[in-house]
């Protein structure tokens, strides 16, 4: 290995040497950032050059993080000959014919989750003697194509690595403990009816300490706060916000099916809204994602002052510009990533951004720029779910969730893209929340989730129709119970959370933690406000409220706002 590897990490590599003689297939568990790649790299190296085995082995990655890891094993494993098993086009060929060539030239192929499910046949042709499933919990469902598929390629022993390995149940980790060991995890049902979610949301339940033994010799499980010292600690500031009476006009709009489109005629008709509740949604982001609220090219402040979060953000991003900080910002919306870049151009602040649609090179050139020493970038703008895997960024010090995601490993997952080996600094990571609103009570919601991720290991359930309808009505009744937003109280506050947080400095583990020290919530008190969902102000009397002293800013130069399917935004 050409690497200097920690004790945990050795300690780790010496936990899959006893798995592999023991002949126990497991999980590798660590928390994101802990250098689980580097684990299994090692493991590899081990059977390779102490065990002299010759292979081959196999390696299934999300197709977004394949790059890295064959970047991963040139820098720690260079005398390992690696094939690159993902291609498209003609060239998949010649991968079929290296799968089943017995003089092969390599021992170690890389292939994608896609390609290994779509071109079993090929894989089923070899007999691999180590396998590594990256992200193993995309096999949480046992009826999923590819958990078949997984079940017959033939692999002798088998490692699955992720930090989350339950989603939606504890099902789903009888699905992971099922591939791992089918004989003796056979009986789904009785796995289900001995271990409930109710009962292992409590750490001192007897089947909670029961499914921790029976997990022990299988699953390895570290978090940073467990093993190192010398990675600064990572704090969580919650900021609830009332709304704006942008918001309110446009969740009265949703709620009555007032929105209007313009059809095909070039004429005004009521949009169909069938399902309110997602748009309910879009609107507390930003009222600009419905149709009819932004109709101009013009960047001007109404971006900013339309939405409360915009204007929490705006005002954060001086304050940890002004601290030489550098900053993550999450969404689950593709269509708020185009605001905010609206948005950045406006205040000329310098970005990267990353979604699905960005292409592999593209990533990893964005994430060299950024975490340059002497880069010029300030914020990189990422996807949640794209941006939750195969990303490294430790030159941010500051993450900002815009929005929530149902699940709340994804963002955990997200966090760590700054929260990991090579970050000197604390992390500080916001979550914007507007009080009275459909995320506020989800979020909620998922303590959960959290409390249950403590008890036995990470788990989710999707929020059931009836959460989302209790939602939904929460929205409708309470958005205006906390009064309207006062730019004024949010200077106030947050001028007083940056005195706590202090200056950017290296962290260090002799001179102990200063500044924000626990996870918080901060409340931002709004403007009492008479109206109700059914009288809301109009466009026009908005306007008419603005004082004398408010200008309109636009960008200096018109152009053509980003837009999303004919529609701006």
């Amino acid at each position: 290995m050409n690497a200097q590897m920690r004790d945990y990490q050795l300690a780790g590599l010496n936990w899959l040497i006893s798995l592999y003689h023991n002949n126990i297939n497991g999980i590798l568990a660590d928390e994101m950032g802990l250098g689980k790649t580097i684990q299994s790299i090692s493991m590899i190296g081990y059977l390779l050059f102490v065990r002299k085995m010759k292979g081959p082995f196999l390696v299934i990655v999300p197709l977004s993080t394949l790059p890295n890891w064959l970047k991963e094993f040139a820098r720690f494993l260079p005398s390992a000959k690696v094939y690159r098993g993902h291609v498209v086009g003609p060239k998949k060929m010649e991968i079929f014919a290296q799968l089943q060539n017995p003089t092969r030239t390599w021992n170690v192929v890389i292939t994608s989750y896609e390609f290994i499910t779509r071109y079993s046949t090929h894989f089923k042709k070899a007999n691999f003697q180590y396998a590594v499933i990256d992200e193993g919990h995309r096999a949480k469902n046992e009826n999923t194509q590819f958990a078949g598929v997984l079940r017959q390629i033939r692999i002798q022993s088998m490692l699955m690595l992720t930090g989350t390995p339950v989603h939606n149940n504890l099902h789903e980790l009888w699905a992971l403990l099922n591939l791992l060991m089918p004989k003796f995890f056979n009986d789904s049902a009785n796995f289900d009816a001995w271990f409930k979610v109710e009962d292992c949301l409590d750490p001192l339940h007897e089947q909670t300490i029961r499914l921790k033994n029976l997990l022990k010799p299988l699953l390895l499980r570290r978090t940073k706060k467990d093993v190192t010292g010398d990675i600064p600690p990572k704090v969580h500031i919650d900021i609830y916000m009332p709304p704006t009476e942008e918001i309110c006009r446009w969740t009265h709009k949703v709620l009555h099916h007032e929105v209007e489109v313009l059809d095909g005629r070039g004429e005004m008709q009521k949009m169909r809204i069938i399902n309110r509740f997602p748009h309910l949604r879009k609107v507390i982001q930003h009222p600009f994602l419905i149709p009819g609220a932004d109709n101009t090219e013009w960047v001007t402040d109404d971006i900013v002052r339309h939405s409360s979060k915009m204007i929490v953000l705006d005002k954060l991003l001086v304050r940890l510009r002004a601290r030489g900080s550098k900053v993550l910002i999450f969404s689950q919306y593709v269509t708020v990533l185009n605001i905010l870049m609206d948005y950045l151009d406006w205040r000329k602040y310098t970005y990267c951004k990353l979604d699905g649609s960005t292409v592999i090179d593209m990533r990893q050139k964005q994430m060299d720029e950024f975490n340059r020493p002497g880069s010029d970038k300030f914020i990189f703008m990422l996807s949640t779910r794209a941006g939750g895997l195969g990303i490294n960024l430790p030159a941010a010090d500051s993450v900002i969730f815009y929005d929530m995601d149902f699940n709340p490993q994804m963002d955990f997952q997200a966090e760590d893209r700054a929260h990991r080996i090579g970050q000197t600094r604390k992390v500080h990571v916001f979550r914007l929340l507007v009080k009275g609103s459909i995320d506020d009570l989800l979020y909620s919601y998922s303590e959960r989730k959290r409390l249950l991720d403590k008890s036995v290991i990470n788990t989710e359930n999707y929020p059931s129709k009836e959460l989302l309808l209790e939602a939904f009505e929460y929205q409708r009744t309470s958005l205006m119970a906390n009064g309207l937003i006062d730019e004024g109280a949010v200077d106030e506050k947050l001028d007083e959370l940056f005195r706590t947080i202090g200056e950017l400095r290296k962290y260090s583990s002799l001179e102990g933690d200063t500044g924000v020290l626990n996870d918080c919530q901060i409340l931002l008190p709004g403007v009492s406000c008479d109206l109700q969902l059914d009288t809301v102000l109009t466009a026009a009397q908005l306007a008419q409220k603005r004082k004398a002293e408010d200008t309109i800013i636009p960008l200096t130069s018109k152009r053509v706002r980003r837009t999303v399917n004919g529609e701006l935004y």
